[in-house]
């Protein structure tokens, strides 16, 4: 139904200034609507990835943190709540809680919420 395309990762440190209570990885992306009807690139992102850590006994699922609001990011908020046309293509943006800011993170991907496995990527945050 889409195609997301991850355009950069980065680690945001916790900030009072922008309400970050944790240290956040961020992902910038695009999706690309290859359905003929209407979606949300938001909805796509987190019906189809899942980020974790592994802890000392645990692997933990990062909570989605609060959408970083630095002026840098403002073009993938733009349309980050809106309806992309079949054929069209947005940008977006996501974020979540960094348990361990030394550990890798795992992105995994999925075909939806329960459909086929895709893939995984590790993002080293150092």
């Amino acid at each position: 139904m889409a195609t997301v395309k991850i355009l950069s990762t980065e680690v945001l440190e916790p900030s009072k200034e922008y309400f970050r209570e944790k240290p956040q990885l961020v992902f910038t992306y695009e999706t690309t609507n290859d359905s003929k009807e209407p979606l949300n690139g938001m909805t796509t992102w987190i019906a189809c990835f899942e980020a974790t850590q592994e802890g000392t006994d645990t692997i933990n699922k990062l909570e989605v943190g609060m959408t970083p609001q630095e002026e840098k990011y403002a073009s993938y908020l733009e349309h980050q709540l809106d309806d992309i046309k079949p054929g069209g293509t947005a940008k977006g943006i996501m974020a979540y809680d960094i348990d361990d800011p030394q550990a890798v993170v795992t992105l995994k991907a999925t075909q939806g919420m329960a459909g086929k496995k895709l893939g995984e990527k590790k993002i080293e945050l150092k």
